[in-house]
């Protein structure tokens, strides 16, 4: 707890359980570490918040700045994170630059290189590339589903249009092995501008 009108930058550390986790009016930085959480960005400036493992529901409160959910070490439908108030590319509600960044890391994401340039590819487009190093599927959630990437054996990402969830097939195979890793509620989304890996 803290006085909420706290306008210094702050950073939070949740705990092996399930934590409630508040910013206050500062930058801030969240991790939830284990446990379900549920954690609520500052009510000004801006914000990176990570659940960390357990199932988690993070909410976006200043939707008016550029804020960043890292899910970095995630890569597991058991660390799961739904996401409210996220602000897409094009999403009319949003301030100048006021978009939403996704963090994920080249360790835990061997496909994607630390300051890569994502592209972005529907399935049909997928499929007739010969490298998908540092590509993203965006498409319908059953396209996505039923798709096998032989040449994404590092593992590939992929964002469903129409539930809005970010998916992870470890060897690029979707039917085999889809891990569910992000819900937001927003399906406006662009891979080379809200993807930020490091």
């Amino acid at each position: 707890s803290g006085d909420i009108t706290n306008t210094d930058n702050i950073k939070i550390t949740g705990t092996h359980h399930g934590d409630l986790l508040q910013g206050l009016a500062g930058d801030t930085t969240i991790l939830g570490y284990k446990g379900d959480d549920l954690i609520s960005g500052p009510t000004s400036g801006q914000a990176t918040l990570a659940g960390g493992g357990g199932l988690d529901e993070i909410n976006i409160i200043n939707t008016k700045v550029q804020n960043t959910i890292n899910i970095s070490a995630q890569n597991t439908t058991e660390n799961r994170d739904v996401v409210i108030g996220y602000v897409g590319f094009n999403d009319i509600s949003k301030a100048d630059g006021s978009f939403d960044l996704i963090q994920i890391d080249q360790t835990t994401f061997p496909n994607y290189i630390a300051g890569a340039t994502i592209q972005q590819k529907t399935v049909q487009q997928a499929g007739s590339e010969a490298s998908l190093l540092n590509t993203i599927i965006v498409d319908k959630e059953a396209n996505i589903k039923k798709q096998i990437f032989p040449n994404a054996t590092k593992g590939l990402l992929a964002f469903a249009t129409d539930t809005a969830t970010l998916h992870f097939a470890p060897a690029g195979n979707f039917p085999a092995n889809t891990q569910d890793l992000l819900t937001v509620d927003s399906k406006d989304f662009s891979a080379p501008d809200q993807i930020l890996v490091v």
